[in-house]
């Protein structure tokens, strides 16, 4: 690519970061964490805002973007100390905190908002769409384990979620997304980044999760919510493929020529 659309990635990056990032002090996130209020956002982050709203329903709560407290107190805060305070936050409930209206998001109290569930996701997605606006048509965009491709096929390994050295199994991609989340990935004591809302602790029943998507957002949003409900569960949310290992050892996945596992 060019410097000039590197440059506009940078931005581009740089843009949500500002706007999303629980990690930062001159967040939009930050002034919501402070003050209560009606914020104007733009179209695409309703749109990221709307997507949650549906795993959200379709979750009964567990996927929520209201989590960044108890995360936060759960030792993943501001400056990674990861050390569990002694009280940990309850996540609030959707409708008692925001309500989202077009491009306004109305934040009732102060609350610490975390897209972390598919805002690497949209992340990615916003990035295909720069360069399709500058008639690039062939790319892979990886941001860590979301994935999404344009163009001729590629041959994508799922990482094994106990030996970085391995993968489990591989899946051919041809201009759609793959995203994977693990309990072994932003982990620390005994604690680890998906934390379910009703319990305020982390999941245990699931290792990892990858799901198969046209956009990176969707098999983001998707790959935590397999972590809190069945596939049958999410699938009038979007056309996705997924694999699922247990913590008993037991893998599920999409009977699909796409999905090629190695166990």
């Amino acid at each position: 690519i060019t410097k000039s659309i590197e440059a506009q990635i940078h931005k581009h990056l740089e843009i949500i970061d500002k706007t999303w990032s629980r990690f930062r002090n001159d967040s939009l996130v930050a002034t919501m964490n402070s003050s209560a209020g009606t914020y104007k956002i733009d179209t695409r982050d309703s749109q990221l805002l709307a997507w949650y709203s549906e795993l959200y329903s379709a979750t009964n709560g567990k996927v929520s973007p209201l989590i960044g407290q108890t995360i936060s107190d759960a030792g993943y805060d501001q400056v990674y100390a990861l050390t569990p305070k002694q009280v940990i936050h309850q996540t609030p409930a959707w409708s008692d905190v925001i309500e989202l209206t077009g491009t306004a998001l109305i934040v009732r109290h102060p609350t610490l908002i975390d897209v972390g569930a598919a805002g690497k996701g949209y992340a990615v997605d916003a990035i295909c769409d720069l360069l399709n606006a500058n008639d690039i048509h062939a790319y892979t965009i990886d941001a860590g384990g979301d994935i999404r491709t344009k163009g001729p096929l590629q041959r994508i390994g799922l990482e094994h979620p106990f030996d970085a050295t391995k993968v489990i199994g591989a899946v051919n991609l041809t201009s759609r997304s793959i995203c994977g989340s693990a309990t072994n990935r932003r982990a620390w004591g005994d604690w680890h980044h998906i934390i379910d809302p009703s319990t305020s602790l982390p999941t245990t029943n699931i290792i990892a999760t990858w799901v198969i998507a046209d956009t990176a957002m969707i098999a983001d949003g998707l790959a935590t919510a397999l972590f809190f409900v069945e596939p049958d569960k999410l699938t009038h949310l979007a056309d996705f493929l997924y694999v699922i290992i247990r913590s008993d050892g037991t893998v599920v996945y999409s009977k699909h020529k796409t999905i090629e596992l190695f166990i």
